[in-house]
């Protein structure tokens, strides 16, 4: 039978996993499950203030731990990957401020990554993020939107074009007039910067062995 009938409503009844009883039978795999020869793993160290010029990252602590492969800045990264912007197809005008994988010189927002310590496994790799040293100069930081629109506000060049768009309304019709009405603000809300990324973790394995390479699957 097929999964989906044609004609059949699936609102407010229940329907059937077929993947279910493998999962709750503990067969499921999942991108930490496989296991591929040479496989190494990377940890993050991020930027704890929203905004803060880097004065120096010290890594020979973390690099001269056994099992740490390497410890990458943003410089180094910079020759790897120069940045993108994320842009929508159906939203003219609509793009990101310039993303990069590690912080370069500034971190602009709370929670940036500075720095990856890859490793021979996680435990490792979390180990030397600890053991990375970042000198800071603090600066200060922008929270909310009345604070953005004063003047005397600081920019931040890198996310000036962070909602770069402009929409307009419907003309009106021949002879109409728009309505006279009193406008107000209302209460004051807060959010995070927002651009277009997908909505649910995507993770991706290579291998630069040979094809006929398996990958084994981590003991349950």
């Amino acid at each position: 039978m097929s999964r989906i009938e044609a004609g059949r409503s699936y609102i407010g009844g229940s329907v059937v996993r077929p993947q279910t009883a493998r999962l709750l039978a503990g067969r499921g795999v999942f991108t930490d499950d496989v296991i591929l020869p040479r496989l190494l793993h990377v940890a993050f160290l991020r930027s704890p203030h929203a905004h803060a010029r880097i004065v120096a990252i010290d890594t020979a602590e973390a690099t001269a731990l056994p099992g740490v492969a390497a410890v990458v800045t943003g410089e180094a990264m910079v020759s790897v990957c120069s940045g993108w912007v994320g842009t929508l197809a159906h939203f003219q005008g609509m793009k990101s401020a310039m993303q990069r994988p590690l912080a370069v010189g500034k971190a602009s927002w709370q929670g940036e990554p500075v720095a990856a310590v890859v490793a021979e496994s996680r435990a490792i790799a979390e180990d030397g993020v600890a053991r990375v040293r970042v000198t800071w100069d603090v600066l200060s930081a922008v929270t909310d939107p009345t604070t953005a629109l004063d003047p005397t506000t600081p920019v931040i060049p890198r996310l000036r074009a962070l909602a770069h768009f402009r929409r307009s309304g419907g003309g009106l019709p021949p002879g109409g007039r728009r309505a006279e009405r009193d406008l107000h603000h209302g209460p004051a809300y807060g959010g995070a910067p927002r651009g277009p990324a997908p909505s649910s973790p995507t993770s991706i394995l290579s291998s630069g062995g040979s094809p006929s390479t398996t990958p084994s699957r981590r003991p349950t």
